[in-house]
């Protein structure tokens, strides 16, 4: 029995601390990756709005121009509540109508289709790492270490989010967070140099398995 597991030696938490640590990124870049798709979401529907507020205020603007009939005017500032923006005339800068182009809506839903599927991607693959692949590690970890050894490191996701989160998603952390990082992973040193690596009751990890 011994010599099957001739290869579990006292060592092996090194691999579970390794596995709990890439469970704690795994879990923190999931969760970045879901809040990025909640804000490139919200970015892509506020502009599809803004822009077609700016192109329907464009259109009453340019009829109130050329119309001078009181009558026509004021029907023409109802104009936003019923017009469909994709199909106002287009502008240029000066406000000038331009010939209309048959294939300028098709270009308009380019970015925003794309905008979308990075963000349905990103939601589902940050899915997919909070409920699969970061259990997984952390039950891989079990297997050669013990929880008293773990627990500390699973403040790491923490950590990963606090560092990446102005990078990958614009939102920077506060001193408090700031705070809780430097002592998440202090004492995750401390552990590391002084914890109890054995299994309990001054038992290692060969003698759990030769019983």
């Amino acid at each position: 029995m011994a010599a099957e597991h001739a290869a579990v030696t006292t060592h092996d938490w090194i691999r579970g601390i390794s596995l709990s640590v890439l469970a704690s990124v795994i879990g923190g870049a999931s969760k970045l990756s879901i809040r990025k798709s909640w804000i490139i979401d919200a970015r892509r529907k506020a502009e599809i709005s803004s822009s077609g507020a700016f192109e329907a205020n464009r259109y009453v603007n340019q009829n109130h121009d050329s119309d001078d009939s009181s009558v026509e005017n004021e029907a023409n500032q109802l104009a936003p509540l019923e017009v469909d923006c994709s199909h106002l005339p287009p502008f240029d800068q000066h406000s000038t109508l331009l010939p209309r182009d048959p294939n300028r809506k098709h270009r308009r839903k380019k970015p925003s289709i794309s905008a979308k599927q990075l963000s349905w991607h990103l939601y589902v693959s940050g899915m997919i790492g909070m409920s699969f692949l970061n259990p997984l590690c952390c039950v891989l970890a079990m297997r050669y270490a013990n929880p008293s050894i773990l627990a500390p490191f699973s403040g790491l996701t923490l950590v990963w989010i606090v560092l990446l989160s102005g990078i990958t998603v614009g939102e920077h952390p506060g001193r408090s967070q700031k705070v809780a990082c430097t002592l998440i992973v202090t004492g995750e040193v401390l552990v590391a140099l002084f914890g109890d690596h054995m299994n309990g009751e001054d038992r290692d990890v060969d003698d759990v398995v030769s019983e």
